[in-house]
């Protein structure tokens, strides 16, 4: 079992600095502060609309260009010898940075469109030798299925706000990103160890785990990718196809965990569909747009995983993992929802909140999934430490049985003694007071050999009413002492048995070993002394 508390308190933590970690900078707030110059879409326009974020229509050219002018007064205000134009979540494949008709740089490729570049941060210089009075900032712009700025405007400043600013924004969006997608991969590497090193594969953890996988190819998404390989549109189909992906895997994990086919059925469906979409949609423009209709049934979907595991909240220890974790996604849509309503612009700049759910699920799991082996370790191991002790144990007096014993022997090293006991007319007692009464007899003598005899001295049981006890490191003379006073022990214990009491006296005989190999010598000798004693009249010791 896990510690509910401790799942939520993480939830919880989880979301806070996840919504703290995207929330705490803007851009915005970031140029105004050093006194630099603020560009906002409004103030861009290429002759018929601005640069504010939108879909492209038909009527709207690949390659564009939008313009703003700068007054040289509110530059000159700007501190440092360079000043530095920065561009951050314009929607474009590519675009390059004018200033005067001179050309500052370019970020992305402007020829091929192949390059992914929305999450990151485009720093241009200018100096101030192009500054004029009335200056004309050019964005020209290679975009395929979109266009503008989100949340962030473009900001002039001075070199050293550029440097903090560009850095800030480079943590956060690949430098977090990075991080998760580290985080992602060691988690696959354990999960696969785990898998290869279990005879039983658990098939829900497998299929947790190709979810963690396509959420890695997802995280492409937060990444700033200058050159693409391949072409943009397919970019785009591989990244959003890894999304869905993630959420099939992720629904087939959980109606594993909670046996219910029902729960994998819309997931399912979407993944289906979107594959589907995917190959058959030649047009990024239509296939993002139907990509915008099929992402709120993700939600819908984990409403319904909510339900489901709300059912067994109280009975297992996945649904308080899955319910809490299930919830801070929720919550991190709505916020990106409402992101994008009121500011124009998704939340996230990284995929690491989604990596830390992700991650406290699959540590909850693991612990689980340990915590259920080491039970079952524990259990087998309880259950052949049970077998090995019926082996090797007399069940009626529970002293080691004859076989055992003389492996010990073979196996010790010398000196030692061994003691050869018999129980005096024990056929008598068996025919005189029954043979309840002489297992109960064999059993108090049995009982006092482990309350006389050392930890380290071995006692068994030969065959019927006889005990062989091996005396490590004791001399001959020693071990004649001890059993002496043992044996005058069990002659004046009050044995009584169903009201009747019952003498018992014993025959021993001891013989001394230095010498190894030689147990089964040494064992005939003690039988033999034990002979004797018998012979002489019972109830006494022998050499």
């Amino acid at each position: 079992m896990i510690n509910r508390k401790y799942i939520i308190l993480f939830s919880a933590l989880i979301l806070v600095l996840g919504m703290l970690a995207n929330l705490t900078f803007s851009m915005e707030r970031a140029v105004h502060k050093s006194g630099g110059v603020t560009l906002y879409p409004e103030d861009f326009t290429n002759g018929i609309r601005d640069l504010t974020a939108r879909v492209l229509d038909k009527n709207d050219p690949a390659i564009d260009s939008y313009s703003t002018t700068v007054r040289g007064s509110d530059l000159s205000e700007i501190h440092g010898d360079n000043l530095h134009i920065l561009v951050f979540r314009l929607n474009a494949q590519a675009y390059e940075v004018y200033f005067n008709g001179i050309h500052l740089g370019t970020s992305g490729d402007m020829e091929s469109a192949r390059s992914h570049i929305y999450n990151g941060i485009g720093n241009f210089v200018i100096h101030k030798e192009y500054i004029k009075e009335v200056n004309t900032l050019t964005i020209n712009t290679h975009s395929l299925y979109m266009i503008g700025l989100e949340q962030s405007p473009v900001g002039i400043v001075c070199c050293d706000t550029a440097r903090k600013i560009t850095e800030d924004v480079t943590f956060r969006t690949q430098g977090m990103t990075m991080m998760g997608v580290g985080i992602l991969i060691l988690g696959i590497i354990i999960t696969l160890m785990m898998i290869f090193l279990s005879e039983k594969k658990n098939h829900a953890l497998i299929f947790f785990m190709l979810s963690v996988v396509f959420l890695s190819i997802y995280s492409l998404e937060f990444m700033y990718i200058p050159h693409i390989a391949i072409s943009y549109i397919w970019f785009r189909k591989i990244i959003i196809l890894a999304l869905f992906a993630c959420i099939f895997f992720l629904g087939l994990s959980f109606s594993k965990y909670f046996n219910s086919r029902q729960s994998v059925i819309l997931s399912s469906v979407l993944f289906g569909l979107v594959l589907l979409s995917a190959l058959l949609v030649g047009n990024l423009v239509l296939f993002k747009q139907m990509y915008n209709v099929f992402v709120p049934a993700i939600t819908f979907n984990f409403i319904i995983w909510i339900i489901v595991a709300a059912k067994q909240y109280k009975k297992m220890d996945e649904a308080v993992i899955f319910i809490w974790s299930f919830v801070n996604l929720l919550l991190l849509a709505a916020a990106d929802s409402i992101q994008l309503l009121v500011l124009g612009g998704i939340m996230n700049t990284s995929i690491i909140m989604h990596v830390m759910i992700f991650s406290l699920i699959l540590i909850s799991l693991f612990y689980i999934e340990m915590n259920k082996r080491n039970i079952k370790i524990r259990q087998e191991s309880s259950q052949r430490s049970h077998f090995y002790q019926q082996a090797i144990t007399d069940q009626l007096t529970d002293t080691f049985n004859k076989k055992h014993v003389l492996a010990l022997l073979s196996d010790e090293t010398p000196p030692y003694t061994i003691a050869m006991i018999d129980i005096d007319s024990f056929k008598h007692v068996n025919d005189t007071y029954g043979h309840p009464a002489g297992d109960y007899i064999l059993k108090h003598v049995s009982h006092r050999m482990k309350s006389e005899f050392r930890d380290t001295d071995i006692i068994g049981r030969y065959g019927g009413d006889e005990f062989i006890v091996i005396l490590l490191g004791c001399s001959e003379k020693h071990a004649f002492d001890i059993m002496n006073r043992f044996r005058m022990h069990v002659e004046f214990d009050k044995i009584s048995h169903d009201g009747r009491q019952i003498p018992v006296t014993l025959s021993i005989g001891i013989a001394y070993c230095d010498k190894k190999y030689e147990y089964e010598e040494t064992i005939k000798r003690a039988d033999e002394a034990l002979y004797r004693a018998k012979e002489t009249g019972r109830n006494r010791v022998s050499l």
